[in-house]
């Protein structure tokens, strides 16, 4: 009957080291993608055979280092006409960029669409610009 009792007392253990392992958990901070902060247009608007400055900041998780390969695609009718490429963006304790900026041109009229990419791929920075 000790013998038992003794294993039974073992599984009662184990199940409870389980359920307040479940309970207490290990916690790692949830992985969000950076968000575009502060995007304004100077001027409001892109004007054909003009320049327009389009500047940003990106904000990621506190303690990254670093945003690597960031690209502003401009597609309809316009073009990038500098810090066009892909780039690395460095960031604060906070998780904050400075100010990045980017001269595009309007080539011809209609419209012109600007996104943010990370990561080299076409995976497009949250959040956005409404002049």
């Amino acid at each position: 009957m000790a013998t038992q009792r003794r294993s039974w007392l073992a599984r009662v253990g184990v199940v409870l080291a389980v359920a307040f392992g479940a309970m207490v958990g290990i916690t790692t901070p949830a992985y969000a993608a950076p968000s575009l902060q502060d995007a304004s247009l100077n001027p409001n608007t892109i004007t054909v055979n003009q320049e327009s400055t389009f500047r940003f900041k990106l904000k990621d998780n506190p303690g990254t280092a670093k945003v690597d390969n960031v690209q502003v695609v401009v597609t309809g009718q316009g073009s990038c006409t500098d810090n066009c490429g892909s780039f690395n963006v460095n960031l604060n304790a906070l998780g904050v960029s400075e100010t990045q900026s980017v001269k595009i041109r309007g080539n011809s009229q209609g419209q012109a669409q600007v996104k943010v990419t990370v990561g080299g791929t076409d995976k497009q920075v949250g959040g956005g610009y409404n002049p």
